[in-house]
């Protein structure tokens, strides 16, 4: 898992950072520096959006697509 697949999860969810940091239980600042590269993604972290997000076959579509566009 990679800065850009916690922006397009954050994307999909239609969420703002600040939202998507609240669904979290991590801050605002902490998810703007990982979306923008200088924070990595960390074990917490990603244990944090496992336990809370389906990655489903429609969202693996949409961030294929999302990664075509960009």
């Amino acid at each position: 898992m990679d800065k850009e697949m916690v922006k397009a999860i954050r994307l999909y969810l239609n969420k703002t950072q600040a939202d998507f940091a609240e669904f979290l239980g991590v801050s605002v600042s902490y998810i703007g520096r990982v979306e923008i590269g200088d924070l990595r993604v960390n074990p917490k972290l990603k244990a944090k959006i496992i336990s809370r997000f389906d990655m489903n076959d429609d969202f693996f579509a949409f961030y294929e697509t999302m990664r075509r566009i960009t």
